[in-house]
C-alpha cells in the first residue's frame, strides 16, 4: 500500500509569475511533518501539465521532497460543447500522452533523486446541458469509463517508467447539481468511478480486478527494479531493460500499447528473451521477463 501525508492537491500557484504562496505553505508542513513522521512522505498532487509547479515545490523543499505525485486522466469522448484543451480525442493519441508525461516525470524524478507516484483514471464523468424548455437535457461521455485494456495500461506504463507508486482517483458525484444552484445552471458534470453511489462495482472497477491479478504476483520484483536502458518498441510492444538493485539480475519489461487488439510478440524478441514464437499479450497488458 501507499501511505503518505497529502495536505494539498492540484496546486495552482502562478510560479511563472512569483506566486508560489500555496508551494511555500506545503514546504514548511513538509518539514514540520518530517520532524514527527519520518516513515511517510509529505506529498502533493500535481495536474501532470503543470510540471512547473512541481519544479518549485522540488526548489523549495529540497531534500525534504521524497516523492512527486502527478495525476493524469487521458481516457475522453470529445465532442462540440466541451472543452478540447485536455482531451485526447483517439486510443493512440491517449497511450502516447501518458507515455510522454509518464517520461517527463520519471525525467523530473531522476533530477530531483525522488521516487514518482501518479494517480491515473478509474472515472467517468458526463457532462449535462439545457438544450430546450421544460428543463430538457442531453449528457455525452466528457471522460469515459476505462475499461480493462486502460486500467492494465495505465499499471504497466507506471512500471515501465520506473514509478514506485500507482493510484486512481475514486470520483463519483450525484448526477444532480445542488437544489440551491439547479434552476440557474446550463451546464454542469457528474462522475462514475469505480463503484456506482450504489456501491455497484462499475466497469473500471472489473478492469482493475482483472489487472491486479495479472500484475499482482510481480509487485514486490517491480518495486526494487531500476531502469537500466531507454524504452524501445518493436511494432505494437514496447520493451525497457531493468535490472534488480538488490543482486543485479537483468529482466526486461513489455507492454502492449494497442488497447483493442492482443499484441504479438515478435519472433525477434521472443528468441532473445527465449519465449515460445507467436505469444502475445492482453490488450494493455505486460509481461516481465528473466534474463
Amino acid at each position: 500500500s501507499l501511505l503518505a501525508w497529502s495536505p494539498v492537491e492540484e496546486i495552482d500557484d502562478n510560479v511563472e509569475n512569483g506566486e508560489e504562496y500555496t508551494v511555500q505553505s506545503l514546504a514548511e508542513l513538509g518539514r514540520a511533518i518530517e520532524k514527527e513522521d519520518r516513515a511517510h512522505p509529505t506529498v502533493t498532487i500535481h495536474i501532470a501539465p503543470w510540471i512547473n509547479v512541481a519544479e518549485a515545490e522540488a526548489r523549495l523543499r529540497g531534500k525534504n521532497l521524497k516523492t512527486v505525485v502527478f495525476d493524469l486522466y487521458v481516457f475522453a469522448d470529445v465532442h462540440d460543447w466541451t472543452s478540447e484543451g485536455y482531451a485526447y480525442k483517439t486510443n493512440q493519441e491517449a497511450t502516447q500522452g501518458l507515455l510522454d508525461w509518464s517520461a517527463k516525470y520519471e525525467d523530473f524524478g531522476r533530477r530531483h533523486g525522488v521516487d514518482v507516484w501518479a494517480m491515473f483514471q478509474s472515472n467517468q464523468t458526463r457532462w449535462v446541458k439545457r438544450v430546450g424548455p421544460e428543463g430538457r437535457t442531453e449528457e455525452r461521455n466528457n471522460f469515459r469509463m476505462p475499461g480493462a485494456a486502460e486500467m492494465r495500461f495505465q499499471i504497466w506504463t507506471a512500471a515501465l517508467s520506473g514509478m514506485k507508486g500507482v493510484f486512481f482517483f475514486q470520483y463519483g458525484s450525484n448526477p444532480q447539481p445542488p437544489m440551491e444552484t439547479r434552476a440557474d445552471l446550463q451546464e454542469w458534470e457528474y462522475g462514475i468511478g469505480m463503484r456506482s453511489l450504489d456501491g455497484e462495482p462499475t466497469a473500471s472497477h472489473s478492469g482493475l480486478a482483472q489487472a491486479t491479478a495479472e500484475i499482482g504476483p510481480f509487485l514486490s520484483l517491480i518495486g526494487r527494479l531500476l531502469p537500466d536502458g531507454p524504452i524501445q518498441e518493436d511494432e505494437m510492444i514496447l520493451n525497457r531493460p531493468f535490472r534488480d538493485r538488490s543482486n543485479g539480475d537483468r529482466y526486461e519489461m513489455m507492454v502492449n500499447r494497442n488497447l483493442g487488439l492482443a499484441g504479438a510478440i515478435p519472433d525477434s524478441m521472443a528468441k532473445r528473451l527465449g519465449m515460445a514464437s507467436g505469444d502475445s499479450l492482453p490488450p494493455g497488458g505486460g509481461r516481465l521477463i528473466k534474463h
